[in-house]
């Protein structure tokens, strides 16, 4: 994987929580867009359902990564460590004027992941 240590681990932990929910993953998942190759950290699939999941352990490629998202045409989940990273995040988001709200883009603490993958999964299949 691209990320740090710490980076990498939060995406194998998140990848085993959509595993052991009966997800396919893709890691590095690559994505083409305008021309350019581009990654996703994760891509959970389930169904028709499609979740790209961006690990982000600080605010710098949140914007780059929304809109490679959204572009793809994909739910994102940015999944963070902490909740001040979750703030500067959101208000990164809200300053950025990116419609994150119509594209369905969540921010989550990584210990909320599995409880948010529960309740998706009941409202969607």
């Amino acid at each position: 994987m691209r990320g740090g240590a710490f980076h990498n681990k939060i995406v194998e932990e998140a990848r085993t929580i959509f595993s052991n929910n009966g997800w396919q993953i893709y890691t590095e998942h690559r994505y083409r867009c305008n021309g350019t190759t581009t990654y996703l950290d994760l891509l959970a699939v389930k169904g028709d359902k499609r979740i790209c999941c961006e690990i982000e352990t600080t605010v710098r490629h949140v914007i780059d990564n929304t809109v490679k998202a959204q572009s793809a045409g994909l739910d994102l989940w940015i999944i963070v460590p902490s909740r001040t990273l979750s703030r500067q995040i959101e208000h990164k988001l809200i300053s950025s004027g990116l419609n994150t709200k119509h594209k369905n883009v969540r921010v989550l603490l990584f210990c909320q992941l599995e409880a948010e993958l529960n309740s998706f999964q009941e409202n969607n299949f």
